[in-house]
């Protein structure tokens, strides 16, 4: 018989030393070290899904995105219009309302916009208020002066609109 075969003393420490076993080892290390490091990664996922969503919650109660449009001068006019129908003897001429849409000729926006943090458990959403001040002037008379078949001319009705996006 051989010596070495038959001592198990000799045959552990051949197990200890042989390379394949240390490989699979590291292995199961690797492997008991990826759940933790799963379960970290699932709870950065889980605070990044949830801060998006407080964010949309404190949006929606806040306001939304603000976009300013305008202003614009909306001069109502009644104009005469001739119309001819299906058969020759269908002519004639009837009032029609419409609007003249004047924007200014200078316009100034000075926006003061202040900023402050909210907090909701543990995450923090930035808002916004600002106060805007709208300077203009209107060329009102030249663009009149284009309404060549303008019957009458309510300038009384004219308003003013400012179009807010929220």
């Amino acid at each position: 018989m051989n010596a070495n075969s038959s001592n198990p003393m000799q045959k552990i420490g051949q197990i200890k030393e042989s390379v394949i076993v240390k490989l699979m080892l590291i292995a199961v290390i690797v492997i008991g070290l990826l759940i933790p490091a799963q379960w970290v990664q699932n709870i950065v996922k889980e605070r990044m899904y949830r801060q998006e969503e407080v964010m949309i919650e404190v949006s929606e109660k806040w306001a939304g995105r603000q976009n300013i449009a305008g202003p614009v001068l909306r001069v109502p006019y009644i104009e005469r219009v001739r119309f001819t129908g299906n058969r020759p003897d269908e002519v004639g001429e009837k009032l029609i309302q419409r609007y003249l849409y004047v924007a200014p000729e200078m316009l100034d926006i000075q926006a003061d916009v202040k900023s402050k943090i909210l907090k909701r458990s543990i995450f923090e959403v930035p808002v916004y208020n600002s106060h805007v001040i709208a300077k203009g002037h209107f060329k009102l008379e030249e663009a009149l002066n284009k309404l060549n078949n303008a019957e009458v001319i309510k300038i009384e009705k004219a308003e003013v609109f400012i179009g807010l996006s929220d």
